[in-house]
């Protein structure tokens, strides 16, 4: 580095530390080196009315009837923690940034700033004989105890004197976690942009670290390749975990409503949770409300995902005739399990296979581990059911019914719309769970035939054939053949003249 000859001249009136400082800026000359140039001003004789060089001044406002001044100066502190500390001390901490980013890349073009977070705890630290290690810095929304662990590592402090360490920050200042991160990753997508960071946990298993970041930030990458790519990096860290690669996403010791533990409740990422808690449960004896009362915290935490807050107490693979496994049939707590095959029915298709609904039914009843009250499935119920803005009151549409049937009768009932009865009958059936076999209602209907109607037409008869109706000429014009008529609206006809 060339040498340089600084002449520094101070007029009456001017304040030597700013002279000073102003003299040095264009050398570059750290603030070790001017303080040494103050020195030797004061060895000198020269008498200053500041020992430090003012750097800036900004009228901030607090609110609106008063102001105050932000001075900083060159006296060998952080520029961001004097700005921090004027914003906690006039109670402007919420808006801390945004004065930061006003203040700051002014002062830094005068000032070499180390850093741009702000320290908001700091403590000498001393070993056991009394000699001081350094000076412990916690930043601005840091956890402590990651702080502590940092300052550990650069200075090769053991895990004892680290955790006393802790401890002892602990009590002075607020700490959320007692493990410090000991591994972070940060993640990009393709185009380079910052996703967020992966942060595993001293003592966590890398793949629970994973999976809390994919839930957190909700990402959208392909998972398998995230996890293979991350358990690869990380695990090449000797003091990381790496001994499992499906997450835990709740690994908790439980508690009744006495305080007393029950036991540990694990789910994993790919586990139904409430199926897990149930079988939890059921082995612990908790007791229905404080199934569901588990059920409803455990649901509603940051990782846990619930399809569903009601558990499946049993459970049967269905085949088809051809042996092939067409899905899980699962009853629900509480629930008919003849509900539970017409859900099944209807989310597979068997409807539409011409399955027996009835047959399959009366086989799951059959079996020891069911309790069956009815027979009949429901195919649709709701305790209050609204059709445009008339409440219908319960709806309760059994298996055997058609779903437009029942909604064309209220709707004659309440005086509503066709538009209201669609509306209505698309929010049932497009319902995964439940099957319509039409769309169109049956606006009459002749039950109960007997012989003696058909008698009066002498020989004539009428015969069904496929999803139409096929009927003779002379009885089209009679009475029983206008009711017909009437009963197969919704159908289509093949006519046949009579010779």
């Amino acid at each position: 580095m060339d040498a340089h000859t600084v002449q520094v001249q101070v007029l009456e009136g001017e304040e030597v530390a700013d002279k000073i400082f102003a003299a040095l800026l264009p050398y570059s000359v750290p603030s070790q080196g001017r303080r040494k140039v103050m020195a030797l001003a004061m060895t000198d004789g020269v008498l200053f009315s500041r020992d430090h060089a003012h750097i800036l001044s900004e009228s901030i406002v607090i609110n609106d009837t008063d102001k105050r001044d932000l001075n900083l100066f060159d006296d060998g502190s952080e520029a961001i923690d004097s700005v921090y500390k004027f914003c906690e001390m006039n109670g402007l901490e919420h808006r801390f940034q945004e004065i930061a980013n006003s203040v700051m890349p002014r002062v830094c073009k005068l000032l070499q700033c180390q850093r741009m977070k702000p320290a908001v705890y700091s403590h000498e630290i001393m070993n056991k004989d009394g000699a001081l290690v350094g000076t412990i810095e916690v930043y601005l929304n840091e956890e402590p105890v990651d702080a502590v662990h940092r300052f550990a590592v650069m200075h090769g402090l053991d895990v004892q004197f680290r955790d006393s360490l802790a401890r002892e920050v602990c009590k002075k200042i607020v700490c959320k976690r007692t493990l410090p991160v000991v591994y972070t990753k940060d993640i990009n997508d393709e185009s380079g942009k910052l996703l967020g960071a992966v942060k595993v946990i001293e003592g966590e298993e890398v793949i629970d670290a994973a999976v809390r970041f994919l839930r957190q930030t909700k990402v959208d990458v392909d998972e398998i390749s995230f996890k293979n790519y991350l358990l690869g990096d990380a695990c090449k860290h000797k003091l990381l975990k790496c001994s499992r690669n499906v997450a835990h996403v709740l690994d908790k010791t439980l508690v009744d409503e006495k305080g007393d533990d029950i036991g540990r409740l694990v789910i994993r990422e790919n586990d139904e949770a409430v199926d897990v808690i149930y079988q939890f449960c059921k082995e612990k004896e908790c007791g229905h409300e404080l199934l569901m009362h588990i059920i409803n915290v455990v649901c509603d935490s940051e990782l846990v995902s619930c399809n569903r807050r009601t558990p499946v107490t049993f459970s049967l693979p269905l085949t088809g005739p051809d042996g092939d496994v067409i899905g899980k049939l699962g009853i629900q707590l509480n629930e008919e399990p003849a509900d539970a095959v017409y859900r099944f029915f209807a989310i597979h298709g068997l409807f539409e296979r011409n399955w027996n609904l009835e047959h399959v039914i009366n086989q799951i009843c059959e079996l020891g581990q069911v309790d069956c009250a009815r027979k009949k499935a429901l195919k649709y119920y709701a305790e209050t059911f609204m059709m445009g803005d008339v409440d219908v009151g319960p709806l309760l549409i059994w298996e055997n019914q058609e779903v437009i049937d029942i909604l064309y009768q209220l709707t004659i009932i309440h005086n509503l719309t066709l538009g209201d009865q669609m509306e209505s009958f698309s929010k049932i059936c497009t319902q995964r769970d439940v099957y319509c076999e039409r769309s169109r209602a049956i606006v009459y209907e002749l039950k109960d035939i007997t012989k003696q109607d058909f008698e009066k037409f002498g020989n004539e008869t009428c015969f069904r054939k496929y999803m139409s109706w096929k009927f003779l000429t002379s009885v089209a014009d009679s009475y029983i053949g206008s009711k017909l008529s009437s009963f197969a609206l919704n159908e289509s006809f093949e006519r046949v003249r009579h010779f």
